[in-house]
């Protein structure tokens, strides 16, 4: 679950298959009702990452396959209103201040993030890792808390607006085994169809981790998508309607073990979740699944 210098370069490639911007375009092709130019228009920005800061035209269009033409207008259109920045002696482009201001009413309306805020970093403080709130994004999941010691952990590995995928972490599969029956195999279906290779590697450990959540209530990952990070995770459902979300810690996988993760770092997630509960009264419930986990 990590952005960052521990991924190797086979893991690098495989992250980026998990996060091809255009790969959400090809299901809507054909659909009169759907906006293409605004869609390749997203696309370009979510090229952009931790670790691919700055980008010229051509590395958007190897990332997205769209022609050079294409890529020129919609940069061109981007750094005009303000969602890319470009720097003229490179030619390189970088996301602009427009898309920050654009995602803040987002996370200062996210009651949940608010409410958990100091009970994370608790938890921060006792395990010596990162303590993340993510909630689903398409196939990924996206941090919209994070509470991590700077001197203990590697900066990049977890921070607000960092995107890692459902499938192979922790916070995904704790997410996909939370969900209703219906909403997860629908989940599923997807992760098969547009994420072939990444199932043929994860899927069989998702199935497996759906199964011992019944009794677990919590999923782990272990070195999977970095030699470096361990997490394990657990689901946290507001109140019926609202969105379902998700929480991590993350950790170094030189220093815990699948053992510590269970006996140590788990009871005190198991809290941080009791707390909430405890905090909110009605207004938060934990989700079912959650709920046989904490007890």
């Amino acid at each position: 679950m990590v952005h960052g210098k521990g991924r190797r370069p086979e893991q690098r490639e495989q992250f980026q298959r998990f996060k091809d911007p255009s790969q959400a375009l090809e299901s809507f092709r054909g659909d009169p009702q759907f906006a293409m130019t605004l869609g390749k228009g997203l696309a370009v920005l979510r090229c952009f990452s931790a670790e691919s800061p700055t980008l010229a035209n051509k590395d958007i269009v190897q990332q997205t396959g769209f022609d050079k033409a294409t890529v020129s207008r919609l940069t061109y259109t981007l750094v005009s209103l303000g969602y890319l920045d470009v720097d003229r002696p490179s030619r390189h482009y970088r996301l602009g201040s427009a898309v920050l201001a654009m995602g803040y009413p987002l996370l200062t309306h996210l009651q949940l993030r608010q409410m958990a805020r100091p009970f994370m970093a608790e938890l921060d403080r006792e395990i010596g890792g990162a303590v993340c709130l993510g909630v689903r994004d398409r196939l990924n999941m996206t941090y919209v808390e994070v509470c991590k010691s700077p001197d203990r952990f590697e900066s990049r590995s977890a921070d607000v607006g960092l995107s890692v995928p459902l499938l192979g972490t922790a916070i995904g599969h704790a997410y996909i085994a939370a969900c209703d029956a219906k909403t997860r195999q629908a989940i599923i279906n997807e992760l098969r169809i547009k994420l072939p290779e990444p199932w043929a590697q994860y899927g069989e450990k998702l199935l497996a981790d759906i199964a011992s959540f019944r009794q677990e209530g919590c999923c782990i990952s272990y070195a999977s998508l970095s030699s470096e990070v361990c997490a394990i995770a657990m689901p946290f459902k507001t109140v019926p309607g609202a969105p379902l979300a998700a929480f991590s810690c993350v950790l170094n996988a030189n220093r815990h073990s699948d053992h510590s993760l269970r006996q140590e770092v788990l009871p005190l997630l198991r809290k941080l979740i009791l707390q909430l509960r405890s905090l909110s009264g009605s207004n938060i419930a934990l989700s079912h699944e959650a709920r046989a986990g904490a007890r």
